[in-house]
């Protein structure tokens, strides 16, 4: 036993040496880049980025470590029936924090973005924006004089960006509606298509904005495309996600999520089937939904049936994973997915049934980085 452990001690320090030894020739070829250029290269990284670089060696390690930094996670809004103190949970910390809020008193919430809510008061048929961190608030014209807004509405940006747009799409079984209205003008542009008898009649349930166009997913899986500068509106003729065990009928959508990030669109499926399904649309191998593998590579997943974020550049626990708005042990934990480990947290043996789900309950909204 003791020759065994005198051998295997031998061959850990030379290993040691080795690794040592293959260190110093690498910063001896490093030495010829100031640090200062380097700490520069390392804040261009995203955190995944910088995470597989600090592993060169020592000195693009320490200089990696100085440059790093998370972005803060979203909060999952929690809407009240009654009263006006809203929830804010941080699924980072499970930390909850409650807000009172009288200036939406009775408004119902349409989109989130950029830290700002988009509004419509159901009776005064108002429409308008709040940022609950900056305690702000910001008018704006409604499309019609007598009809509420409908749910399937988006926003691009906060409502003092140039490029601001607002976005809704209602239909018909003859016909599609869409309005839409630039920060700037004084009414809406509402136009209306017809409706091809061999598209589905179903809600457009998901909105994100992604290259310049808005992308609208039905309750059926249809992806539907407008282009607000050419007025053009379309249905991408793809084969809609498939959600394991959910079937059409009875409000399949809250199964199907989708998220946006740097021009790639992300769907969530998840049912009475063991794990969720994520895709990505493939726009580069002839337009269809591609399943994603066993890993996010880093990205997050915030999903729910107004608003879902993509995310990187987070920390852990939510790095990674699909986060899912529930929240389990009376509060205190947000329901994940993590794709490489193939497991729910916190309770690796659950099952999502989105049939007991009160809809339109809750929101994610992004938090500003000096909150």
């Amino acid at each position: 036993m003791a020759r065994v452990r005198v051998r295997r001690e031998k061959k850990i320090r030379t290993l040691a040496n080795i690794m040592r030894r293959d260190n110093e020739r690498q910063e001896r070829k490093e030495r010829g880049l100031p640090p200062e250029i380097l700490e520069l290269i390392m804040s261009r990284l995203n955190l995944l980025e910088n995470i597989r670089a600090s592993a060169v060696s020592t000195r693009w390690l320490a200089s990696a470590v100085s440059v790093r930094r998370t972005k803060p996670n979203p909060f999952l809004v929690h809407i009240p029936k009654r009263g006006d103190y809203f929830e804010f949970f941080d699924p980072s910390a499970s930390i909850s924090y409650l807000n009172e809020i009288p200036e939406i008193r009775n408004s119902r919430v349409l989109y989130s973005n950029d830290g700002w809510l988009l509004l419509n008061h159901p009776f005064t048929l108002t429409l308008f924006f709040f940022s609950p961190f900056e305690r702000a608030t910001q008018p704006i014209p409604r499309p019609w004089a007598t009809r509420s807004m409908p749910l399937s509405t988006a926003f691009t940006s906060n409502p003092f960006s140039t490029g601001l747009i607002v976005f809704t799409i209602s239909q018909t079984i003859l016909n599609v509606t869409i309005a839409f209205w630039r920060r700037g003008w004084e009414q809406w542009k509402i136009i209306t298509f017809p409706r091809p008898l061999h598209h589905f009649y179903s809600a457009w349930v998901q909105i994100v904005y992604s290259s310049g166009c808005f992308y609208c997913l039905s309750l059926q899986g249809q992806l539907g495309v407008f282009d607000p500068v050419t007025f053009a509106w379309s249905v991408r003729n793809i084969v809609p996600p498939v959600c394991l065990g959910v079937q059409v009928l009875g409000n399949p959508w809250r199964a199907r999520f989708m998220a946006e990030l740097a021009g790639q669109i992300y769907v969530v499926c998840t049912g009475p089937g063991p794990v969720p399904v994520v895709y990505r649309v493939g726009w580069e191998n002839g337009k269809e939904w591609l399943p994603l593998g066993g890993s996010l590579e880093g990205v997050a997943l915030f999903v729910n049936g107004l608003r879902s974020l993509a995310k990187v550049d987070l920390g852990k626990p939510t790095a990674g994973r699909i986060v899912f708005s529930k929240v389990k042990f009376h509060g205190a934990r947000c329901v994940m997915y993590s794709p490489g480990q193939k497991r729910y947290y916190p309770d690796s043996k659950m099952r999502l049934d989105w049939s007991k789900e009160e809809p339109n309950r809750n929101i994610w909204i992004e938090v500003p980085e000096n909150i």
